[in-house]
C-alpha cells in the first residue's frame, strides 16, 4: 500500500464537486476521512477511478467496520480504520527517506473556486 497520493479529509462539509475535483486531479489512491464522510465516498466511488482505499480517521466498533468493509468490497475498494492503518504501518516498516531540496512533500487543496476544474 502506497500513500504517496493521499488525502486527509476531516472537514465538516463535503461536496461531490470538491471531492471529485481533488481526488481525480491528484489521482488519489487513498483517502483518510471522518467517519461521517465515508458513506458519501462509498456511495460515489465510481466517480473516483484511482481510489483504492478509504481509511476512517477514527477507530470504529466491530459492527461499523464490518458493514463499511463489506460495502467497500462491493465497490472494489479496501476499507480500514486508523487503528488498522497503524497496525499495517507497524507490520510494513520502511526506511526513512531523507528529503532533499528537490523532494516533493505535499499538495494542499483548498476549496474549488473555478467551476471549470474537473
Amino acid at each position: 500500500m502506497c500513500a504517496q497520493n493521499s488525502l486527509i479529509w476531516p472537514c465538516h462539509s463535503f461536496t461531490d464537486l470538491i471531492c471529485a475535483c481533488s481526488t481525480n486531479h491528484a489521482e488519489l489512491s487513498i483517502i483518510f476521512a471522518a467517519p461521517s464522510h465515508i458513506p458519501f465516498l462509498l456511495a460515489h466511488s465510481e466517480k473516483y477511478p484511482t481510489l483504492k482505499t478509504v481509511v476512517s480517521l477514527e477507530v470504529l466498533d466491530d459492527d461499523e467496520k464490518r458493514v463499511l468493509t463489506a460495502w467497500a468490497k462491493t465497490k472494489g475498494l479496501k476499507f480500514m480504520d486508523i487503528e488498522d492503518m497503524e497496525e499495517y504501518g507497524r507490520a510494513h516498516l520502511s526506511e526513512v527517506i531523507t528529503p532533499t531540496f528537490d523532494t516533493p512533500a505535499t499538495i494542499c487543496y483548498t476549496s474549488v473556486s473555478d467551476s471549470s476544474v474537473g
